[in-house]
């Protein structure tokens, strides 16, 4: 149930950031090795290397390829096609006819060289030579995703369910029980964000709409009433109906706060006012996040994140964890770099301003890497999926964005990733301009099976879900015992077997446990951070 991966020459930063977040995002137990003796017989063992090689082991073997240098990926004069993977067309690099194993004695080699085709996704190595943001969506098309079409498909995903099918198949041929560990805690099919962008508090300028009150008034403007008006910005405010609905659903969500007041000649919001200082009590005690959102011209004038950031945790009273870029101007991985310095702990602005999906390929969260100082960033991007420019007629098309969404989310589903949604809260209430979609859209995820909650807590699961570990495994004659280490301050987490036709047994009573389905839940009410488990076959 566990792997080993071999850390020889080979294993750059680069390629082990690569198989990291791979094997995490299947939930593999696995550990890095540099002695292929120290390995349990019949275990199974990754090999990352450019030409197959015996291996002197009796368990079984995945090779990997190494086809591309990581660290010159960005040179390298890459070639792409379209291979059909899981009943996927995807595009790949390289020119294998196939993705078929070749299998020699125990030695099971891959016909793609995986970890380059994951890397140059998540470093986002196609935006490399961009210094500008404006670039970024004058030169979509010539994106790999958008030239394959693929926007609405995780790529990487399924290449790395591709690969979990593989792995999954030698553990069988090993005999060994394949347990991994659930994507989220009680076996939820997958994880959704809310999060909102607070561009907006007004329907109208303040000095815009005194004008226009006066000239009512004064008989001169009848188009509108000074009620109507009123009731205007009152939808574009939009938070009293907001957090009245998420209070009522149990829902917490991720709101983006703006701390410049005014951006150039744009009017924003002022965060140190009494309704702001309202407004951020009510959101903290309904247990909101409140996150970051530089302002427009940040990018240009780089000393403003700080100064911004520190402004909105003063106004607020609180430590900001993550941000998104307003107007999505900002460039990777220059904006990782950047909100590492400022002590963040992820950033939500990877998506393209006119195309929803997956920018990276990717639609679960993963850790960011910088491919100029070939160093893994202690910083996690959280993909957005969508918002309303990125919809049919900006979302004004309920039917077809309706089947975009449905699209979107299907995958997200099926590779059991988190659909991190954004909609700005000054557009949900305006009937004239979004009439229903955003009510469809939580019609729809009501239906699910789902973990929701903030971008941080989101992140938090994900640490702690890295921190269980299998520390010792006992192989018997009809099941297995395993000793299972992880955070004590995680309430509960689910692991996943291949069928629910195990007998269970917990030697510490202080944790209880259910099966739903493949899932074994753990509910750890003690707060102790160590179990052993003995699984036997009925």
């Amino acid at each position: 149930m566990k792997l080993y991966c071999y850390k020889n020459e080979f294993i750059t930063p680069a390629v082990q950031y690569t198989i990291d977040f791979i094997l995490n995002s299947l939930g593999y137990f696995y550990d890095w090795i540099t002695d292929i003796e120290t390995i349990p017989e019949n275990s199974v063992l990754i090999v990352y290397a450019p030409v197959p090689r015996p291996f002197k082991f009796n368990g079984g073997v995945i090779h990997i390829p190494q086809n591309i240098i990581l660290e010159n990926i960005d040179k390298a004069d890459l070639t792409w096609q379209e291979l059909e993977i899981n009943n996927e067309a995807v595009p790949v690099i390289g020119k294998s006819s196939n993705v078929s194993l070749e299998k020699h004695k125990n030695c099971h080699t891959l016909q793609l060289d995986l970890p380059a085709n994951v890397y140059f996704h998540l470093a986002r190595i196609e935006e490399l030579s961009f210094t500008h943001p404006d670039q970024v969506d004058a030169a979509v098309t010539k994106s790999i995703l958008y030239k394959y079409d693929k926007f609405k498909l995780p790529a990487v995903d399924i290449l790395s369910n591709w690969f979990s099918g593989i792995i999954d198949n030698i553990f069988k041929e090993t005999n060994q029980i394949v347990i991994k560990k659930a994507a989220y805690p009680n076996g939820e099919e997958f994880g959704i964000a809310l999060t909102h962008d607070v561009d907006m508090t007004r329907a109208y300028h303040p000095l815009k709409k005194f004008f226009i009150k006066l000239f009512i008034s004064l008989s001169l403007y009848k188009n509108k009433t000074r009620q109507a008006l009123d009731t205007e910005d009152q939808n574009a405010w939009g938070f009293d109906r907001l957090l009245n609905f998420y209070k009522q659903k149990n829902w917490r969500a991720t709101f983006f706060f703006i701390p410049k007041y005014m951006e150039d000649a744009h009017f924003r919001y002022n965060i140190k006012s009494k309704k702001f200082k309202e407004l951020f009590a009510q959101l903290k005690n309904d247990n909101h996040e409140i996150a970051f959102h530089p302002s427009r011209y940040s990018f240009d004038r780089p000393k403003r994140y700080l100064k911004e950031k520190r402004k909105l945790e003063k106004a607020a009273n609180i430590t900001i964890h993550g941000m998104r870029h307003h107007y999505l101007r900002c460039l990777f991985p220059q904006i990782w770099i950047i909100a590492r310095k400022l002590n963040l702990t992820y950033n939500a602005g990877l998506i393209y301003r006119k195309f929803s999906g997956f920018r990276a390929g990717a639609a679960h969260p993963f850790n960011c890497f910088d491919h100029r100082n070939n160093a893994e960033l202690n910083i996690t991007e959280f993909s957005t999926a969508f918002f309303e420019n990125t919809l049919p007629g900006e979302g004004k098309n309920i039917e077809q964005s309706l089947t975009v969404v449905n699209k979107i989310i299907s995958q997200v589903k099926k590779y059991h990733g988190l659909l991190t949604a954004l909609w700005h809260q000054n557009n949900l209430y305006q009937p004239e301009l979004y009439p229903s979609f955003w009510d469809y859209f939580l019609k729809l995820i009501e239906k699910e099976n789902v973990f929701l909650d903030t971008l941080n807590e989101q992140l938090d699961w994900q640490n702690k879900r890295k921190q269980i570990q299998v520390d010792k495994i006992t192989y018997l004659k009809n099941g297995l015992t395993f000793e299972l280490s992880f955070p004590s301050n995680l309430s509960r987490f689910s692991l996943l077997f291949p069928s629910n036709n195990f007998e269970i047994e917990l030697e510490d009573s202080k944790v209880n446990y259910c099966f739903n389905n493949n899932f074994l839940i753990l509910k750890n009410n003690e707060s102790i951070s160590r179990i052993t488990i003995k699984a036997l076959r009925k």
